[in-house]
């Protein structure tokens, strides 16, 4: 009976053993995956090269440095750092990372910076700074967690912005206002012309022949005074009355 008491002991505590050292082999990558970030200290700070830059980062075990300035808290925070060949208008974000983030961007030298952006919940959880750099500066950029969140998977992005969306214009209408306009006085002008004289003689009467070489070609200076109809019918009478010679 002792012998196989004994056996099943041994059986069970064998069990425990390998159970143990499951556990063992499942915690260990977490642990390992989790390390303080290689970038966690300002004077380590990754350098950016080129754009467009992202980079994914576990920042649950980042830490909080003595110095590091305030963007709304400075809960675990990492560090990149960029330096333009030329002016440039740059986008940095955290836009895809899983907690509560801040971004915030510096000048000058560590534990003597300067602030030049600084921005907590662009969208959602999510920071987005956009400011214009200088060709030769170099540029701080610190992405934390918001006061005493925790942090998580960091996704930092610094770019060039998209450019604003044009607006469209419908250049048709404003090229030159007045073309219908002129357009239409012209058509006026022209059927005018094609009746016998421009707007201004298409509304006067015209003289007759013989009354011309009499009094002149212009109306006479009493008929002025009448309205066009009145006009016609006094040189309609006029007509009528027969013709002088040129000796009388």
């Amino acid at each position: 009976m002792k012998s196989v008491h004994g056996a099943r002991r041994r059986s069970l505590l064998g069990s425990l053993v390998v159970l143990a050292l499951l556990a063992f082999a499942v915690f260990i990558p977490s642990f390992a995956q989790a390390a303080v970030p290689a970038n966690d200290e300002i004077g380590a700070a990754t350098a950016i090269g080129s754009l467009p830059f992202t980079d994914t980062l576990d920042t649950t075990e980042a830490t909080t440095a003595a110095d590091d300035p305030q963007c709304a808290g400075n809960g675990q925070t990492v560090w990149y750092t960029f330096t333009p060949s030329a002016d440039i208008r740059l986008d940095a974000n955290t836009f895809g990372s899983s907690y509560d983030t801040t971004i915030s961007v510096y000048t000058g030298s560590p534990g003597a910076l300067t602030q030049i952006a600084c921005n907590d919940d662009s969208a959602g959880l999510q920071s987005q700074v956009i400011f214009d750099a200088t060709g030769g500066q170099t540029y701080y950029i610190m992405a934390g967690s918001f006061f005493s969140a925790s942090g998580g998977s960091l996704t930092l992005t610094l770019r060039q912005p998209p450019p604003p969306p044009e607006v469209g214009v419908p250049t048709t209408s404003l090229r030159n206002p007045t073309v219908s306009v002129s357009r239409r006085r012209g058509q006026r002008r022209a059927a005018a012309r094609a009746r016998g004289g421009g707007p201004r003689q298409a509304l006067e009467p015209r003289v007759p022949a013989r009354l011309g070489r009499r009094r002149g070609s212009q109306v006479p200076r009493g008929l002025r005074r009448l309205g066009t109809c009145g006009r016609e019918r006094a040189l309609s009478a006029l007509q009528r009355l027969p013709a002088q010679s040129s000796s009388g």
